[in-house]
């Protein structure tokens, strides 16, 4: 199987708001993306993970393993970064900028040159 870390942060996010539609938003994805992901996850997984219903989403037993697992590896993820960072010459950080199209493409570039 392969995990990916925007699927396991896209699990992680969906479970903890009960809802597909808010977990895409937190991470950043699209309701289409993020349902596609989560389609795709359980596909690797071979079992369901989510149980779907009119108020949102609940994990199944097999969800809430996989939740416990991703949860360790994002951190171990977090941490790795942080660690090899400090390898790094120079103080580096990462900037994440959310923008809509009209944003990116008409007043970011010139903002940011």
């Amino acid at each position: 199987m392969h995990f990916d870390f925007i699927d396991l942060r896209l699990l992680a996010a969906v479970l903890e708001t009960g809802s597909i539609t808010a977990g895409a938003e937190r991470v950043g994805l699209s309701l289409a993306a993020a349902s596609a992901r989560m389609r795709g996850l359980e596909q690797q997984a071979g079992v369901a993970l989510l149980t779907r219903n009119p108020r949102g989403v609940q994990a199944t037993p097999a969800g809430e393993r996989l939740l416990q697992h991703a949860r360790v590896l994002l951190q171990q993820r977090d941490r790795l970064r942080g660690e090899m960072a400090e390898f790094a010459p120079g103080q580096r950080s990462q900037l994440r900028i959310v923008a809509n199209t009209v944003a990116a493409d008409a007043f970011l570039p010139e903002l940011l040159a």
